[in-house]
């Protein structure tokens, strides 16, 4: 059968000490009126005693177990912020195909209090997904390659084939030579001209007009 202990409350255990600090019996008479072990009292007895110059310090009541576990998880945070610094340096202006190459699966495997940083912590500091880690690039065949360049000359050849284009736009049309160039264009194309601009922005841009468009070609 499996042996169970006791658990006392603060109170009982300060009464306790109290009376073994007392002195009016001994360790052994006090544990048997209070079922207790002569050791138990005095292990209480010394923890009171180390514990009682806090009382009368200037600051807060320290709880040692707690103050000694938090020391221990700051530790821990120090260390891992240490190492998260050195990747953070290592990964500075490196484009995504290095970046991807510095994930360490062995420092993964280290726990965070021995220097350790997850793969997910990693692929955040180098800013990259972690799915990317388990992708390989397939290389581009020559006959896509050969694709891509027939559709770009097709679209070359007659933009409309690629998209439904019904109005053209030129902007930047600040001489003659260019102004032609647009009629050419839209003649080519069977495509009116909707809009013209001498710059480059949204508000350059005004009404074509063919009449006055004419008009500044001859006299440019």
């Amino acid at each position: 059968m499996k042996k169970t202990y006791r658990k006392h409350s603060p109170a009982f255990k300060t009464k306790v000490v109290l009376e073994a600090l007392k002195e009016r019996e001994t360790l052994s008479e006090l544990a048997q009126r209070c079922g207790l072990h002569p050791t138990q009292i005095a292990a209480w007895k010394k923890e009171f005693l180390e514990g009682a110059e806090q009382v009368f310090s200037d600051g807060p009541v320290v709880d040692a177990k707690a103050h000694e576990q938090e020391k221990a998880q700051l530790h821990q945070q120090i260390g891992e912020l240490t190492v998260t610094v050195n990747w953070l340096k290592k990964s500075a202006v490196m484009p995504w195909d290095v970046r991807r190459t510095l994930v360490d699966r062995e420092l993964a495997a280290k726990p965070a209090d021995k220097g350790g940083l997850s793969i997910i912590k990693q692929c955040a500091v180098l800013e990259i997904h972690r799915s990317g880690l388990y992708y390989t690039p397939r290389p581009v065949i020559d006959q896509d390659l050969q694709l891509i360049r027939l559709m770009d000359l097709l679209h070359l050849e007659d933009p409309t084939k690629a998209t439904d284009v019904t109005a053209l736009a030129f902007t930047k049309i600040d001489g003659t030579a260019k102004g032609g160039v647009a009629i050419g264009i839209s003649d080519q194309f069977s495509i009116p001209i909707k809009y013209l601009g001498v710059g480059e922005g949204i508000d350059h841009l005004q009404v074509f007009e063919k009449k006055a468009f004419v008009e500044a070609l001859f006299k440019g």
